[in-house]
This record gives structure tokens, C-alpha cells and sequence, in this order.
């Protein structure tokens, strides 16, 4: 792109998919542990559960989730934090079916 005469870089850049796929899960995770929480559940992660205990479980579970998200991004060059964040992933699928699977069980009980 030109602008005044100048070539001037693109301000457009790609996010990895396995970030924005992390960002998402830590949503939904985030969503179906409050209704969780809602239903009468306790989070099943002791650290979290510690935090959740003191009233301070959202600062917790969000601003993890976007440490890991920015680590991930400005990281993503070393091979090391692909494999990590892809293994981070493949867990928090995990921990979304197992949601999915005790609210299920949970409705139709």
C-alpha cells in the first residue's frame, strides 16, 4: 500500500488459529463454570477454587486466559509454545465436553 508517495506496510496481521481457538475455549469455559457455579457446582481446579472462594474467580479465569492468549501470540516464533498452546487447547476441549457432559446429565436426570 502506498500513502503519499511512501510504500507503507499493512496494518493487517494474522493471529494463529490454536490462539484464537484457546480465546475462545477460555470463553466458553468461563461461561458454563458460571453456570456451574449458578447450579451449585464448585470448580473442580483448586487454585481457581481458591480464588472463587475469596470472591475474586472472574479476574482469575479472565485474566489468565489473556495472559496466555498474549504470551501465545508474541511467543507464537518458538516451536516450544506452539506445542504448548496446541496441548493447552487439546485440554480445555476436555474440560468444555466434561461441562457439557455433567449439565446434560444434570437436565435430563
Amino acid at each position: 500500500m502506498k500513502m503519499f508517495g511512501l510504500r507503507v506496510r499493512s496494518f493487517q496481521f494474522s493471529v494463529p488459529r490454536p490462539i484464537v481457538l484457546y480465546a475462545l475455549l477460555g470463553v466458553l469455559d468461563f461461561g458454563f463454570t458460571l453456570i456451574a457455579f449458578q447450579l451449585g457446582f464448585t470448580e473442580g481446579n483448586p487454585i481457581l477454587d481458591w480464588y472463587a472462594s475469596h470472591g475474586l474467580f472472574e479476574a482469575a479465569k479472565v485474566g489468565s486466559t489473556v495472559a496466555v492468549v498474549l504470551l501465545g501470540f508474541l511467543l507464537w516464533e518458538l516451536r516450544f509454545v506452539r506445542s504448548v498452546l496446541i496441548g493447552a487447547n487439546v485440554l480445555m476441549a476436555g474440560v468444555l465436553a466434561f461441562h457439557v457432559f455433567n449439565l446434560a446429565a444434570l437436565a435430563y436426570s
